[in-house]
């Protein structure tokens, strides 16, 4: 008779002993031998549904990143799936799976932080950098050396001192909400909010040029008169880039008000 053990993942272990119990006095049942394969699945299932047990008391009891272990321990102590989990895997296990939550939670407290600073920082350059020509021809890195000499930086902009860094617990759960010079300087999406405004504000540009552009076309032709409408006048203008580019709300902004100055032209 052979009963596969395994002292490690604690599979079949109480069988052997049952078994030699029984061959010894042969009056105490026989247990079933049960397949090393069916035991050790057995036994997974059981540590996984204790240990999901207790991940989710965790996540229940811990809500908060500077949350410390003996408190916590206090609270959960009494819970079935902390004893349950202990007893299988031992209190190192669970105080593991404590800080693991605990990384977590600050994870996403610096990712909400980041966010924030982000968010401030796309509403900063629609106010520093409303147009082109302010920002000129620029870099990132250049457009933040020239905004540091604006009056309403420091209000918006706050210097670490060297060697920290801004997720850091001292910075970061402080009464500070300025935005981290450090970030702007390294982060890529600090960039990247940049590199967006400066698109739409030359989509913006190229949209007010070419509506110019068609209200141009339109004072130069003769056949545009008053009261025609789009539709009547559209085949003068086709293969030109303003007319093709335009979106037709844009063509119909201008075309209307380039009627009414006619209309008002014929009184």
């Amino acid at each position: 008779m052979i009963v596969e053990t395994s002292s490690h993942e604690n599979v079949n272990v109480d069988l052997a002993f049952f078994t030699i119990a029984h061959l010894i006095d042969r009056t105490k049942g026989r247990p079933k031998i049960i397949p090393f394969l069916e035991a050790a699945k057995a036994r997974k299932e059981v540590l996984e549904v204790a240990k999901d047990a207790y991940k989710h008391l965790v996540r229940s009891k811990v809500t908060d990143h500077r949350a410390m272990w003996m408190p916590v321990l206090r609270q959960i102590q009494p819970h079935p799936d902390y004893i349950h989990f202990v007893e299988l895997f031992g209190t190192d296990q669970a105080k593991k799976i404590f800080h693991q939550q605990i990384s977590r939670l600050r994870e996403d407290f610096i990712q909400r932080r980041h966010e924030m600073y982000i968010n401030k920082l796309r509403d900063l350059v629609k106010v520093w950098l409303p147009d082109l020509a302010t920002i000129s021809d620029r870099s990132w890195p250049a457009t933040l050396r020239w905004l540091q000499r604006h009056e309403a930086f420091d209000q918006n902009i706050v210097v670490i001192p060297e060697g920290r860094m801004w997720w850091e617990p001292e910075f970061l759960e402080g009464a500070e909400e300025r935005i981290p010079l450090s970030l702007l300087e390294d982060d890529q999406d600090a960039e990247l909010v940049f590199r967006e405004h400066v698109n739409s504000l030359r989509s913006q540009h190229k949209r007010h040029e070419l509506c110019r552009q068609f209200k141009q076309l339109l004072e130069d032709n003769h056949n545009v008169g008053p009261g025609k409408s789009l539709n009547e006048v559209a085949i003068f203008f086709l293969g030109r880039e303003c007319f093709s580019v335009l979106s037709e709300e844009d063509k119909s902004n201008v075309y209307e008000q380039h009627q009414r100055e006619l209309k008002e032209r014929a009184k």
